[in-house]
């Protein structure tokens, strides 16, 4: 069964969803700062962030 493109932004919408949606980007942030401390020799998360699998909170708006 193949969803439209409006029902799946209706599902991104619902309150739970997004706030899932959040918690996964935060959580993802989080291991990217952690990563970076390790690593002082990277000083940008910027490709990083164009490249991710997981849609953005602001994607979902």
């Amino acid at each position: 069964m193949a969803l439209s493109a409006q029902q799946i932004q209706d599902f991104k919408k619902q309150p739970l969803v997004k706030s899932f949606y959040k918690f996964i980007e935060t959580h993802r942030l989080r291991e990217q700062a952690f990563s970076m401390m390790e690593k002082p020799d990277r000083f940008s998360i910027h490709e990083d962030l164009e490249t991710s699998d997981v849609a953005s909170y602001e994607d979902l708006s």
